[in-house]
């Protein structure tokens, strides 16, 4: 089960990387809760508070094997945010759990590289202003630094008085404070000790969000197994999805658990 980070979705994360995954693995690629379709499945009212990926997923797993889509035991791939979120919800999922890969999760550390925690928290990301910002190459592409599919995405969205924008601002300036830290609240190491599946974590040698060092640190405290991709930043799924492909194809080589392919998008 592939989960995307905030501010994306599943078809924009995964369907490159799919094409490079092993044909008999089987991949499930959900939209979290306010990027896409899925959460009609939950057959709930939508809540956006500080908990709400971590709420989100544990209502997802036994309903998504109550309609047949989940095997009894599956491994999970979180990507930043959506790592914290499996961190947080282990206890509640890991009977579920076979493996775990994280790439480039957060709150392993609770430092983030100052030039992102500075445009979390700056007046750019007051939503009233969000036509702004979309519209804008200088801001989109020097400050973002996001695709253009998500911004025409985004610009329909706003046309259409949606919130997806809205939503994961508001997640992101919860998470974050000005100085480079990230709040006590979201930052869950003890949560990520917890955890007793095998784990493969993989991360960008130049991810522009999160330090190199705090993910070696805590992997190697832990006896993680790690894999680092040359020249990458924070959005490796988007950038170098062939060699994330490679690096996860064999760790989950021993799952017990044999799938034919069906690389599915809910």
């Amino acid at each position: 089960v592939a989960l995307h980070e905030i501010g994306t979705y599943a078809a924009e994360s995964f369907d490159e990387f799919s094409r490079h995954f092993r044909e008999d693995y089987r991949l499930i690629a959900p939209d979290w809760i306010g990027s896409g379709e899925t959460t009609k499945l939950l057959e709930k009212e939508d809540i956006y508070g500080s908990r709400y990926c971590t709420d989100w997923l544990e209502l997802l797993i036994p309903e998504a094997k109550k309609h047949g889509i989940l095997d009894n035991s599956f491994s999970l791939f979180g990507i930043s945010m959506s790592g914290l979120g499996i961190a947080e919800s282990y206890p509640v999922i890991k009977n579920n759990l076979e493996k775990i890969i994280f790439l480039n999760p957060a709150g392993l550390d609770k430092r983030i590289k100052r030039s992102f925690a500075f445009t979390l928290s700056s007046g750019l990301f007051n939503p009233t202003i969000a036509k702004k910002i979309v519209n804008s190459n200088f801001l989109w592409k020097k400050t973002l630094n996001w695709s253009e599919e998500k911004r025409q995405r985004l610009k329909k969205d706003l046309d259409n008085n949606g919130e997806e924008f809205a939503i994961m601002l508001r997640h992101g300036r919860t998470g974050f404070t000005p100085f480079g830290r990230m709040r006590d609240s979201h930052y869950l190491p003890g949560h990520y000790q917890e955890i007793e599946h095998p784990i493969l974590l993989i991360y960008g040698e130049n991810d522009d969000i999160f330090y190199e060092q705090g993910y070696l640190d805590f992997a190697r405290q832990h006896n993680w197994q790690t894999h680092m991709i040359e020249d990458a930043k924070h959005s490796i799924i988007n950038s170098r999805p062939k060699e994330v492909a490679e690096a996860i194809n064999p760790f989950l080589e021993n799952q017990t658990s044999s799938q034919k392919k069906s690389n599915s998008l809910l």
